[in-house]
């Protein structure tokens, strides 16, 4: 992640592809994205698709507190995730589908008072994953 900030503090909440104006811009300057220019039919101008393009470690579902088991799946707390492999903003682990983002990006989020923008820092988030998702992570030394 950013060079000043310790491993991806932050997750984005829900997907995010299509940003207002507003968002897009206050971004713009961050690393790790790349923001395509959308034109929505009779729609307002200025909107852009997101794109993550950097990379950080692996998450090591290991290190996340188990809060509840459902049969072959189980309720897990924090996102840990292996050093990063570059120095960006925004990241998307190599086994894990999330948007992460460093304490750089969600301090600018945040300044931006967005209304439709969450952020989770990364020891907060519950996800749900089955146990075989973790077995094959740890098999391929994913963590």
């Amino acid at each position: 992640m950013n060079r000043d900030a310790s491993p991806t503090p932050w997750s984005l909440v829900g997907p995010v592809f299509t940003l207002s104006p507003k968002f897009s811009s206050s971004i713009r300057d961050l690393s790790g994205i790349s923001l395509i220019p959308i034109q929505l039919d009779d729609g307002p101008t200025g909107y852009a698709l997101l794109g993550a393009i950097g990379r950080c470690g692996r998450v090591d579902y290991g290190r996340s507190e188990v809060i509840e088991r459902m049969g072959k799946f189980v309720t897990l707390r924090g996102l840990n995730v292996t050093e990063p492999t570059e120095a960006v903003d925004f990241a998307v682990p190599s086994n894990r589908e999330s948007i992460l983002i460093s304490s750089r990006a969600a301090a600018v989020i945040k300044a931006a008072r967005l209304d439709n923008v969450g952020l989770v820092r990364l020891n907060d988030i519950k996800f749900d994953i089955s146990d075989d998702m973790i077995r094959r992570a740890m098999e391929t030394g994913a963590g």
